[in-house]
């Protein structure tokens, strides 16, 4: 409530009315209108805005092959594939886990992957393709991953080809580096494929 003081004129008011916020400046009355509140973001809303935020830079990131294997995904639920990979995967950089680097597709996926340091120091790919990859090309797509899960790598592509061979050296990785690799399969080339098999991954550090 507005308190007034009175007199032959009206000269004095103290607190607010409205929207306005009445007080004494230099012996005159005058108002201004009440600043808004501060927005205050809750732990769970700054959470909210950063996984969006490195979901958001991980499509940027993406090879321009699986960002349209998404596009051709989404057209079929008439939408587009930027917005699929967020909804798919922002829940996955919320929690620290591993996005899904490929939208769901009717092509067999890697049966099974895994990686180990050889005996030379090297990182190995050690997978098992399903029978009816015999006319399918495998593909590595890997990156080098942030322990505080806040900021994206750029990706990384190494063909291994037709009738893959298991296990398959990785001699690009950078030693005392963590690396997230995905396995795909596809069935044409990578370059110039926009379908693929839904991504398997493993975790290794050199």
């Amino acid at each position: 409530m507005a308190n007034f003081k009175l007199n032959a004129v009206f000269t004095g008011i103290s607190k607010s009315i409205g929207e306005l916020t009445f007080y004494s400046s230099n012996g005159k009355t005058v108002s201004r209108t009440k600043s808004a509140k501060p927005y205050r973001h809750t732990e769970k809303r700054k959470e909210q805005i950063q996984a969006f935020t490195i979901t958001a830079n991980d499509w940027r990131l993406l090879p321009a092959q699986i960002k349209s294997a998404w596009d051709v995904f989404a057209e079929k639920k008439k939408t587009r594939g930027y917005n699929l990979f967020i909804k798919s995967n922002v829940r996955h950089n919320r929690a620290s886990e591993t996005i899904a680097l490929t939208p769901p597709s009717d092509i067999p996926s890697v049966s099974s992957f895994s990686l180990k340091l050889s005996d030379t120091g090297k990182i190995q790919a050690e997978f098992t393709l399903p029978a009816e990859a015999q006319t399918l090309h495998l593909t590595l797509v890997y990156r080098e991953t942030d322990p505080q899960f806040k900021v994206s790598r750029a990706f990384r592509i190494k063909e291994l080809g037709i009738n893959s061979q298991s296990p398959a050296v990785i001699e690009e990785l950078i030693p005392q580096k963590s690396y997230e690799i995905f396995a795909v399969l596809s069935s044409d080339e990578f370059g110039k494929s926009q379908k693929f098999s839904e991504s398997v991954f493993d975790k290794v550090t050199v």
